[in-house]
Parts: structure tokens; sequence; C-alpha cells
């Protein structure tokens, strides 16, 4: 089975011999390679939700806003100033 299969081999040098011996990287390695890539993956991936969402308002959160906005203006409007209304009577 080729896929959990790593085709990165490296290569360390012993001084004993003098040379370069090939090296494969063990099931620990290669999870922990793998885990690594997932966790860096999903920290990003938060981050990113975290700033688009507090930037950017969805359809939904903006029609809230229009909503609020609109029962503010209407909540002004009904409480006006008795100096409005005494002017508006005679």
């Amino acid at each position: 089975m080729k896929l959990f299969k790593s085709r990165k081999t490296y290569y360390l040098y012993n001084p004993n011999t003098l040379s370069y011996e090939r090296v494969y990287p063990s099931a620990k390695d290669r999870f922990f390679g793998v885990l690594r890539h997932l966790s860096i993956g999903i920290v990003i991936g938060v981050g990113i939700f975290f700033i688009f969402s507090r930037t950017f308002d969805s359809p939904v959160e903006s029609l809230f806003k229009e909503g609020e906005q609109a029962v503010a203006d209407t909540i002004r409007s009904a409480f006006v100033a008795p100096e409005q209304c005494a002017g508006s009577l005679g």
C-alpha cells in the first residue's frame, strides 16, 4: 500500500564511515508531519474566518442592522421634545 509510504528520503552524514546514509522517515515522523500541516491549516483557517466575520457582515446581519435602525428612528420620532409638540398645536 503506497498511499502511506513516504518517498521523501533524506541522507545523513556518518562521520564513522565517511559517507552518507539513506534515512527513511518512520511512521511516527510521517504522522507528526501530517499533524503539523493539519494544525497549521486549521489555525490559519480559523484566523481568516474570524477576521472575515468581524470585518464583513452577512446578508442576514445587514438586514438585521437596517431593521434596528428603522426601529430606532421610530422610537426617536415617538418621543418628540415638548417644544416641538407645542409649536405644532397652535
